[in-house]
């Protein structure tokens, strides 16, 4: 999983110690929740210009709303801590929730037009495999 965020160009010493301070926030958000999830962090950078990522192994495993809290936890770091949010950090965390539901309805498509019937584990009885049913 990638995860970048972007502020204005370093202009000053205070600027980049502020650009430091949100994008650790930014970072940290994501990688104590992936750590709750038990993945593994291979790296965080975090450059002076505030831009960061966070390397993580992948969440395909897990659902998807713990994967969308993945991605939203540098935000909302950023927010419990009263770091500014800018906005192509958002714009980028949203763009990578986008991408990964893309994918997953993509595969899902994919398993779909095999005309394999599929059980449903854990469904409630009477639940149909496909909409025309």
């Amino acid at each position: 999983m990638r995860n970048e965020l972007h502020r204005n160009q370093v202009t000053n010493t205070q600027t980049t110690r502020e650009n430091l301070r949100d994008a650790a926030y930014h970072e940290a958000g994501h990688v104590v929740v992936a750590r709750f999830f038990g993945l593994t962090i291979r790296e965080v950078e975090i450059e002076e210009d505030g831009s960061g990522r966070a390397n993580i192994s992948s969440a395909e495993h897990l659902p998807l709303v713990d994967q969308i809290g993945l991605c939203v936890a540098g935000i909302e770091a950023q927010e419990l801590f009263n770091c500014p949010i800018h906005q192509h950090a958002a714009l980028g965390d949203y763009l990578n929730d986008v991408r990964e539901i893309e994918r997953r309805i993509q595969k899902i498509e994919a398993q779909n037009s095999t005309g394999e019937r599929r059980e449903l584990p854990g469904a409630p009885i009477g639940v149909p495999d496909d909409f025309a049913e």
